[in-house]
């Protein structure tokens, strides 16, 4: 009710208050990670924040996924679309960064193969990348020999982002479930009107 639209002005006019005066005190960074996952209280505040702040020595830093639903989707695309505002959408890690990090996590005498290996089961995808890690981490592949090294990165990496992009697929519904199958099915770079058209959905 029109109650409770004041009192949440009330509270974030005050929040925004708050952080003026923290700001006076000197430059201020506002780091947001994940705001997909902020609860709508929480991503109101960042954008009542973030169309006041122009004038003040204040940065705010906001990391999300685009592909996600829910309330920071609106907030997201006014974001994108205000002039003042930069927006980077990195790229999959190269196989110099993928070795980095696996020789970082792994050992620094882990060979070019394994490195290999990891970049290309992962594509470069950060997230499956530190989850193949992880996993690799307890298989104690430390002086095996190249081929058995890519042979476990290969086994364990298969299962380690399988069972990831498993749970996000199921944690979003129907729909997404079936046009994954539908482009699992047709292989490759699928086009949209065929994946939807198999997968029994509107384009």
């Amino acid at each position: 009710g029109r109650h409770g639209a004041d009192t949440l002005f009330e509270l974030l006019h005050g929040l925004f208050w708050f952080l003026v005066h923290v700001a006076d005190r000197g430059p201020l960074l506002v780091l947001v990670d994940d705001l997909h996952w902020a609860d709508p209280g929480s991503v109101a505040f960042i954008g009542y924040v973030a169309r006041r702040v122009e004038d003040l020595p204040v940065l705010i830093v906001v990391t999300a996924r685009e592909a996600e639903a829910g309330e920071h989707v609106r907030l997201i695309a006014e974001f994108a679309a205000d002039p003042v505002v930069g927006v980077l959408r990195p790229g999959p890690l190269s196989e110099a960064a993928v070795a980095r990090l696996v020789r970082e996590r792994l050992g620094p005498d882990a060979p070019d193969a394994l490195c290999q290996a990891c970049h290309a089961v992962t594509s470069g995808n950060p997230l499956f990348l530190r989850q193949l890690l992880y996993a690799l981490d307890g298989e104690g592949i430390e002086g095996s020999s190249p081929a058995v090294a890519v042979e476990t990165v290969e086994r364990v990496g298969g299962r380690a982002v399988k069972e990831m992009v498993g749970h996000r697929l199921a944690s979003l519904g129907e729909s997404p479930v079936a046009v994954a199958q539908a482009v699992a099915v047709l292989g490759g770079p699928a086009a949209l009107p065929i994946a939807a058209e198999l997968a029994g959905l509107p384009d």
